[in-house]
């Protein structure tokens, strides 16, 4: 039985120090930094909150960053972004004493789909939260919290979602440095079957849920969060290629933007904004695209 635990203890160590490995190795600088980083050294008192579409406005752009910065505006998006992680993130600068004029808040129909409800950063984003605000939108209990916040972090190496990044990194090491030409081709130079369809495959992933409920009443807590603190929103309508804009968004789905003119918000709609030189992919801007779309917000 002595043997047994001990053998045990040593198993569980070594697993222990494995995941250690693992986590400041990989998952820590590839998963969590990145999105810590976003939101540092922030000098700025305007601000633009979306998922991956107004990330792409500086993802790779940054001279259009240092455009932005120049005029006062910090991007503080970030890919699969939810109106829960904003309205965390929000507060938190709000309660950071930071003085915030205007957010620029990303109004695109999929914000209030149920796919950015499963699919966020929850796990990222709870670094800025404290219990109220987490409880608010997830309605856990506090040792809950304390665990998703203080522990889970360090674990993650069990964590399934993981499971792909690590293997991505490990095949890092044996994959050939040569870009196959599909993996090279650009939007602009698919052919009109293949933007079809990569359009289609995209729009039945944002739609087919239907609606959140959950995301609409976040959405209200962020407006409502914003006038308390006298702080101005407008909306970003941001554009998407002409392949994904053949298809009609179902009447079901619910559009923040139509939230907006209810309550006489202003947007900037940038869905004229859609010819192929200035996507990457169906529903993402190049750097081109990315220039159009940061002039268009200093005007």
């Amino acid at each position: 039985m002595h043997k047994f635990f001990k053998e045990l203890a040593i198993a569980s160590m070594s697993l222990f120090l494995i995941n250690l490995i693992i986590f400041y190795l990989i998952i820590n600088p590839e998963f969590y930094r990145p999105y810590e980083k976003i939101i540092e050294n922030i000098e700025s008192n305007n601000f633009i909150f979306s998922d991956s579409h107004g990330w792409s406005l500086t993802k790779k752009n940054y001279l259009g960053e240092i455009k932005l910065k120049k005029n006062n505006i910090k991007n503080l998006s970030y890919g699969s972004d939810s109106y829960t992680d904003i309205y965390i993130k929000l507060g938190y600068l709000i309660k950071q004493g930071m003085a915030i004029d205007t957010v620029y808040l990303s109004i695109d129909p999929h914000m209030l789909g149920k796919k950015r409800e499963i699919n966020n950063n929850k796990n990222r984003s709870i670094l800025y939260a404290n219990f109220e605000d987490y409880n608010n939108v997830y309605n856990i209990t506090y040792s809950e919290f304390i665990f998703r916040k203080y522990v889970r972090k360090y674990i993650s190496t069990f964590d399934i979602n993981n499971a792909n990044l690590i293997q991505r990194y490990f095949n890092s090491f044996f994959k050939s440095t040569n870009v196959s030409e599909k993996e090279q081709k650009k939007w602009i130079d698919l052919s009109k079957i293949e933007k079809e369809n990569k359009s289609k495959s995209k729009f039945i992933d944002f739609y087919s849920r239907g609606s959140s409920e959950k995301l609409e009443n976040i959405l209200h807590k962020i407006l409502k969060m914003a006038k308390e603190n006298n702080i101005v929103v407008i909306g970003l309508h941001f554009p998407i290629a002409q392949q994904m804009k053949n298809f009609k968004i179902p009447e079901s789905i619910k559009l923040p933007r139509n939230i907006f003119l209810i309550k006489k918000l202003l947007v900037i709609d940038l869905t004229d904004i859609d010819t192929d030189k200035y996507f990457s992919n169906q529903d993402h801007v190049n750097n081109l695209g990315a220039d159009l779309i940061i002039d268009r917000i200093l005007k």
